[in-house]
C-alpha cells in the first residue's frame, strides 16, 4: 500500500504514467483536469489495465493520462460508511457496464 494520492495532469504523457505506477508500486493514479481547481467530478482514474488495453491497440506513445482514463472517480465523504460507498461504486459500474473496470488498492 502507498500512503496518500498520486495524480498526474490530463496531459501527463502515458509512458510518464506507467512510470509512475512502476515506481510507486501502484495500481492506478488520479487524472485531474490542467487547473488544479478542478472540482471532483472532473477527475478520472487511469489504471495498470487502461494503460495495458492502450498498449494492445499500439497508441502508447502518443497516448496521455486523460485520453487514456476509463475510471471515473466515486466520491464519498470521510462520514460515509464502508457500506455507502460500495453501493455508490456498483452503481457507477451498472450505469456504464461496458466501461472497463479494475481495482485500484
Amino acid at each position: 500500500m502507498h500512503p496518500g494520492v498520486v495524480s498526474c495532469a490530463s496531459a501527463t504523457p502515458l509512458r510518464v504514467v506507467a512510470r509512475m505506477l512502476a515506481t510507486h508500486r501502484i495500481h492506478a493514479v488520479i487524472v485531474f483536469a490542467e487547473h488544479r481547481a478542478a472540482e471532483p467530478s472532473e477527475w478520472s482514474v487511469v489504471s495498470d489495465i487502461d494503460i495495458v488495453h492502450s498498449a494492445s491497440l499500439g497508441d502508447v506513445e502518443s497516448a496521455t493520462a486523460g485520453g487514456t482514463a476509463a475510471t471515473p472517480v466515486v466520491i464519498v465523504s470521510p462520514d460515509d460508511t464502508l457500506d455507502h460507498a460500495a453501493r455508490l461504486m456498483v452503481e457507477e459500474q451498472d450505469d456504464a457496464p461496458d466501461r472497463r473496470r479494475s481495482a485500484i488498492g
